[in-house]
């Protein structure tokens, strides 16, 4: 189900140098900040949700079950103490290319419908955030009706 979710973790540019690892830690910590933000933006968290996207994070990302705990909880904390999304996006936008970043909004809309239905709150933060990453309407639209189109098929 979350597909453009594996394909945007694996596509993040890998560590070369101490220097670089910081900052591909934060460029997951701000993606999963977004998942996150997402997931709560209908005022509800299901354990679907939260399921699938630890499953999903530490599936990738080859970790342990302690250490998806940890990225989700830092994330989590990331995303409480947010006044915005830019602090957010700003990060992705500096370091993924155009391709991952319409992957990521596949992504989020892969997390909108795991739980059956988009909420039009949900609806409305995909759409910020697309913009605020430069993510083409044309696209976002298309990335929405791929991942509805998923979610039938799963059904």
């Amino acid at each position: 189900m979350l597909e453009r979710f594996v394909q945007f973790i694996r596509s993040l540019p890998a560590p070369t140098q101490s220097t670089q690892e910081p900052y591909a830690h934060e460029v997951k910590i701000a993606a999963i900040a977004l998942l996150i933000h997402v997931i709560e933006a209908d005022g509800e968290r299901s354990e679907a949700e939260s399921d699938l996207l630890r499953e999903q994070i530490a599936g990738v990302l080859h970790i342990s079950r302690s250490e998806t705990d940890r990225l989700v909880k830092a994330g989590t904390a990331a995303e409480r103490e947010a006044v915005d999304l830019f602090g957010f996006t700003s990060v992705l936008v500096s370091a993924l290319s155009e391709e991952q970043r319409l992957a990521f909004i596949g992504a989020l809309w892969d997390i909108v419908y795991v739980d059956g239905d988009m909420h039009e709150l949900e609806d409305n933060l995909v759409w910020r955030i697309s913009e605020l990453l430069g993510v083409d309407d044309r696209d976002r639209v298309q990335a929405r009706l791929d991942a509805r189109d998923r979610r039938l098929d799963d059904r």
